[in-house]
């Protein structure tokens, strides 16, 4: 039987993601656009999966070029907790 820990002990791990790919799940015509990404460490290791969505000025700057999505991601990224 399990025995309770008292008090709870918190453990903080520290990730490092070093790539990303993207993939484009959905999107509302002159709405938004909801992308899968791939988060991988160093060694190509896929740490995790998340998903973001562009919309607003951010969707509406787009137009038609891949290398503002990756920007953009990549300005998310910065941002996480």
């Amino acid at each position: 039987m399990s025995q309770p820990v008292n008090p709870p002990v918190i453990q903080t791990t520290t990730v490092t993601y070093s790539y990303f790919n993207v993939t484009l799940l959905n999107m509302v015509f002159n709405t938004s656009a909801t992308f899968q990404i791939q988060l991988y460490d160093e060694n190509n290791k896929l740490l995790t999966v998340q998903m973001m969505t562009m919309s607003g000025s951010d969707y509406s700057n787009w137009g038609g070029n891949d290398d503002y999505v990756y920007t953009w991601v990549n300005q998310q990224l910065q941002s996480l907790p």
